[in-house]
């Protein structure tokens, strides 16, 4: 995974300041179990119903990747049944890696603790219990010269064998996937859109539980993030509509069927999933002063994610409000130590762009310098701005500080999943562009449009998207404006393919093809416009694009 070492570092530490942290659950029968977690049923060796209850819990929160509270439910088990080695296993799992960031040394030397104790306990474990147990201890070492990524292949074998044992525990089949998504978390597919190693094997263990249990919890997440990249996100439909409400209290689980609706051109279901989750998890962190990885990470990305949907959908008040509320909750000094999180101080500008909103732009503070792409970018936003204005000299000023940035950022800086290298190259070329057409240097401005066009397909795969301003929308608005309406249809079509519906290329496709008397297609993409920018702040003019 290319997202920052660095960052997941910070991550982790924070993870384990917080893990021992407690916060008191109220319940009439069991101490620390939360309202809304579904109906998950793993059994373990107890004869305490508490603490299976609790296990159930902890199983759903890893499932639905909040981490931290899944420990602190396995702990709470063990409360009940001091003996339940599972609860141990439990513990040891989610200081292990997953899809969204690996485990430093110190959560690898907690997870190996933990299984010991679950091996220390196997007289108390069934058989399959005790083959889930030291399955997982393989995963785990002190030694901090180990190859850890050999490690998590042989405990990713284990779980194909333990998978294969027990053929009727969806449980295993379902981790098994899991195992081997984290052998290559968010690069599940190559750039042009064949599977990477793993991938079949990822999606045919998910269908085989799906198969089984349509209902499943982690079979249905799994498969939305198995697919989500792929050329065929719309096989995680069902999976999306599912997960929506089988755990009405796991934010995370609210909002995954946000990628898939943003992948599949569905702005307002994303933009509906993530404001629920985003009401979730606010209720919970509130009610439970939750601190740690949560909060920091799962509730600022449904707030990122929404205020990029409500841009797709022409939402601009509502998106660059939820980036506002998103930012807030982000120590900029935060981003300065661990760069790849500026990809979310870097939003509004894009969003600012994306919406035309050019005195937003020129009234939006200065960033700290030690931002620096977020600073490069100020300047970008700013730049494009100017020349919206009218203002040319202000414009060609503006551009000679972004570049000036541009050339002390090296180029592999981390961002988000990828590098700023990718990101840069968009939005110079998408500037030059512009600024080349207001300068009437059409041959060149086409070649800068065309090359932001191919720097975009470059840009690492993230959900939300890094880059939010569509470089073949532009490219396609530059023909309109100067009569190539052939060439605006193809690259408006290109656009919506790597945007599905996105409102802005829709208006434009359906000029373009008024142009060429393509009058029934132009009459079909018009309403598809209109649907896809019904809740839109203000209707798209040619001068939009």
């Amino acid at each position: 995974m290319k997202a920052s070492a660095y960052l997941f570092l910070f991550l982790m530490v924070i993870f384990a300041w917080n893990c021992n942290q407690r916060h008191s659950h109220a319940d009439e029968k069991v101490e620390g179990l939360l309202p809304g977690m579904g109906n998950l049923s793993h059994p373990v060796s107890t004869k305490s119903e508490a603490a299976q209850q609790l296990f159930n819990q902890g199983f759903t929160l890893m499932y639905g990747f909040n981490h931290e509270e899944a420990v602190r439910s396995f702990e709470q088990a063990l409360k009940y049944d001091s003996t339940l080695a599972m609860a141990y296993w439990g513990i040891a799992f989610c200081y292990g890696s997953n899809y969204n960031w690996p485990a430093d040394l110190h959560a690898t030397r907690l997870a190996n603790e933990n299984i010991k104790k679950a091996q220390a306990l196997l007289d108390h474990a069934s058989d399959k219990e005790k083959d889930y147990i030291n399955t997982l201890a393989v995963r785990y070492t002190d030694d901090s010269t180990a190859d850890f990524h050999a490690l998590e292949v042989k405990y990713s074998e284990g779980m194909k064998a333990l998978s294969e044992k027990y053929p009727d525990d969806l449980d295993a089949r379902c981790l098994y996937a899991e195992s081997m998504m984290n052998l290559h978390p968010w690069e599940l597919w190559l750039p042009d859109g064949t599977p990477n190693e793993n991938t079949n094997d990822i999606i045919a263990a998910l269908q085989y539980v799906l198969s089984k249990d349509s209902m499943h919890i982690g079979g249905n997440h799994y498969y939305i993030h198995a697919t989500e990249a792929s050329p065929h996100p719309e096989l995680a439909l069902p999976c999306a509509r599912r997960l929506a409400s089988l755990v009405p209290n796991a934010g995370h689980l609210v909002h995954m069927p946000a990628h898939v609706y943003m992948r599949t051109g569905d702005y307002h279901g994303a933009n509906e999933a993530n404001t629920i989750a985003s009401n979730v998890d606010s209720a919970y962190i509130k009610q439970y002063n939750v601190q740690g990885m949560y909060p920091m990470i799962y509730y600022t990305h449904n707030l990122h994610f929404l205020a990029i949907g409500c841009l797709f959908s022409g939402q601009y008040k509502e998106a660059e409000q939820k980036v506002a509320e998103c930012l807030n909750l982000v120590d900029p000094m935060m981003a300065v130590q661990f760069p790849s999180m500026q990809f979310i101080t870097v939003t509004p500008f894009q969003i600012m762009v994306g919406a035309g909103d050019w005195e937003g732009i020129m009234n939006y503070p200065k960033p700290d310098s030690m931002l620096n792409i977020t600073s490069a970018m100020w300047h970008w936003a700013r730049a494009i701005a100017s020349l919206e204005k009218g203002e040319m000299k202000t414009a060609q000023s503006e551009e000679k500080s972004y570049m000036d940035i541009v050339k002390t950022i090296p180029r592999d800086q981390l961002y988000s999943l990828g590098t700023v290298g990718t990101i840069v190259d968009v939005a110079s070329n998408i500037l030059s562009g512009k600024m080349s057409e207001k300068k009437k240097d059409l041959k060149a401005a086409e070649e800068f449009y065309k090359n932001a066009v191919v720097a975009e397909k470059k840009v690492h795969y993230d959900e939300p998207p890094e880059w939010m301003v569509p470089a073949a929308t532009l490219l396609g608005g530059f023909y309109l404006r100067n009569g190539k309406y052939a060439d605006a249809e193809s690259a408006f079509r290109e656009s919506l393919q790597m945007y599905p519906k996105n409102g802005e290329a829709l208006f434009g496709l359906s000029e373009a093809l008024k142009h060429q008397n393509k009058n029934e297609e132009a009459a079909q993409t018009q309403s598809a416009y209109e649907t896809a920018w019904k809740q839109a702040d203000k209707p798209i003019t040619l001068t939009d694009l």
